[in-house]
């Protein structure tokens, strides 16, 4: 009878080894075997892969910790529209982004890793600048062994070139620590299913410059005088041509004109032109009454006068006119009778 309690007993002391011991083990697992009862799955402990007691399944496995980090779930949000892009996507670059750009970034190792999320243009291949200063993986963030990063930051669209039908690609990689070799490249990219169309900045309408208006400028000018090509005879009156031109930014008027002969200071003739438009010329002419003057070559000197001239210096001219004396024609109406 003490023999049979005593083998019970230590039956009993082994299935409870089996339960106890293995609980308090290290990093592996127990698969639970047909039929196993309560506890199935429990970490192991020391003595894991022994044989099992009497009514026992367990099997064990070692766990192992591999290095991997990966980028999913990009997609693209308007927040201005409730997070919906507008249809058509389009968005100019000089107005405020309200678009956002949200990820996964998942770290499925064993240590805590240090990434950095780069996102580019698919068509452009421009890289996508951050218009925030929120919590994100573009300049690098720290997650935690087994956990996941959940970015998400505002698109600078001012500094991004207009492109039609752009999309993000949004690329992981790791910074610390060092020697951590990524088991799995695959996941380490990840573009979004939606684009939107980024139009170039409206050319501002320059606002014109108005035109000053020029201060009024009166200013006439002596162009030309014309004199008889041959010579005058004394007493006649010789014609004199005058052309007088507007050089001023308004119409002159009552232009005065004066014919001096020689060193005469009083005008021999004068004259006037009424009104000249801007930019023409108008002719005078001018009568000069030769009687009393001496045969021979005369100087004549032309002024023409206006109010407000802003520039004289052009205002006369200088020519010259040949008199002559009239010729005697004598007659004779007698009669000469020969001497007897």
């Amino acid at each position: 009878m003490l023999r049979r309690t005593a083998i019970l007993l230590l039956g009993l002391a082994v299935a409870v080894a089996g339960l106890v011991l293995p609980y308090a083990a290290g990093p592996a697992s127990i698969d639970a075997g047909p039929g196993a009862g309560p506890g199935a799955g429990l970490p192991a402990g020391p003595g894991a892969g022994a044989p099992a007691g009497p009514g026992f399944g367990y099997a064990v496995q070692q766990q192992t910790c591999v290095d991997d980090v990966g980028i999913s779930n990009i997609f693209m949000g308007d927040g201005s529209n409730g997070n919906f892009l507008l249809d058509p996507p389009d968005y100019p670059t000089d107005t405020l982004s309200p678009i956002s750009i949200y990820y996964d970034a998942a770290n499925h190792s064993c240590k805590d890793v240090t990434v950095k999320v780069e996102m580019r243009g698919t068509v452009s291949n421009a890289l996508i600048y951050n218009d925030d200063e929120g919590d994100t993986c573009s300049n690098e963030c720290t997650i935690p062994a087994g956990e996941t990063k959940y970015g998400g930051f505002l698109w600078d669209l001012s500094r991004h070139p207009a492109t039609s039908s752009e999309a993000v690609v949004a690329t992981i990689t790791v910074k610390a620590p060092a020697g951590f070799s990524d088991a799995d490249a695959s996941n380490n990219s990840a573009t979004s299913t939606d684009t939107i169309n980024i139009l170039a900045a409206a050319s501002a309408t320059p606002t014109p410059t108005p035109t000053p208006t020029p201060e009024p400028v009166t200013d006439v000018a002596l162009t030309a005088v014309t004199v008889p090509e041959s010579a005058v005879i004394i007493g006649e009156t010789a014609a004199i041509g005058v052309t007088v031109a507007n050089r001023g930014n308004v119409a002159a008027a009552n232009i005065a004109l004066e014919l001096y002969v020689g060193d005469d200071e009083s005008a021999s003739a004068t004259g006037a032109i009424a009104s000249i438009a801007v930019g023409a010329s108008a002719t005078a002419t001018l009568s000069w009454v030769t009687a009393g003057n001496d045969p021979g070559t005369h100087s004549l000197r032309v002024d023409a006068t206006v109010d407000g001239d802003a520039n004289t210096a052009d205002n006369s001219r200088t020519a010259s006119v040949s008199l002559r004396k009239p010729q005697v024609d004598v007659g004779f109406t007698g009669s000469i009778s020969a001497p007897e």
